[in-house]
């Protein structure tokens, strides 16, 4: 399939595995690497419409700061592969009768309202299936675990950017959950609650923040 053919079905799938959307759109904008303008266009393009899928952001900022975009994407699918060789097992053994397990493609911290205030707000992207999940476990008494793969924990900037996209297209399908609302967290980093998760150190390409026309 021709690159151009590539990006064009990441941009249009809907309910896709974000692993096959990052794995297709890498091994497409690698047509680019020598063209640098050329990448940063194709790369806002996919992120316009593809705004609620944080790895690929994460792909898309990678590969615009990387010295050579090929080896980057490379070194991008490599960490996707690895984090669903060792967590897969984990994943099942958290699919138990006292446990429900959810996922997300983007997540982040947002900063406090009042300057100089503490309190970091740590939220996720999800389907509103996802959200009566949550609801029924917590009446029924269930740990609620999130699992977030490679690319989903974002930096403040890009969170907030995601969510005034989808805001932006009416993408009534993806609902906020606050974090607070789940017991632990399954990310690359192995188990950790949501209060461990530090805001996201991953550099942010600017150009990759403005929105096309």
């Amino acid at each position: 399939m021709h690159p151009i053919e590539q990006l064009r079905f990441v941009a249009r799938s809907r309910g896709v595995d974000s692993g096959l959307l990052v794995e297709e759109a890498a091994d497409a904008l690698g047509f680019f690497a020598n063209e640098q303008r050329a990448l940063i266009t194709a790369c806002r393009q996919l992120l316009s419409r593809q705004p609620g899928v944080g790895p690929l952001w994460w792909l898309c900022n990678r590969l615009v700061l990387a010295k050579n975009p090929r080896v980057e994407a490379r070194l991008v699918l490599e960490d996707c592969w690895q984090f669903s060789a060792t967590r897969h097992l984990e994943t099942v053994e958290l699919n138990t009768e006292t446990v429900v397990v959810i996922h997300t493609d983007a997540a982040g911290t947002d900063e406090p309202v009042m300057a100089g205030g503490s309190d970091v707000s740590r939220q996720s992207l999800v389907s509103s299936d996802t959200i009566r999940q949550v609801t029924e476990a917590e009446t029924a008494g269930l740990a609620v675990w999130l699992v977030m793969g490679p690319g989903v924990w974002l930096p403040t900037l890009v969170w907030k950017e995601i969510k005034a996209r989808c805001d932006a297209d009416s993408r009534t399908d993806l609902v906020v959950l606050d974090l607070d609302r789940v017991d632990g967290v399954l990310g690359p980093d192995g188990k950790v609650t949501p209060d461990q998760l530090a805001p996201s150190t991953m550099p942010v390409a600017p150009e990759l923040l403005v929105r096309l026309n």
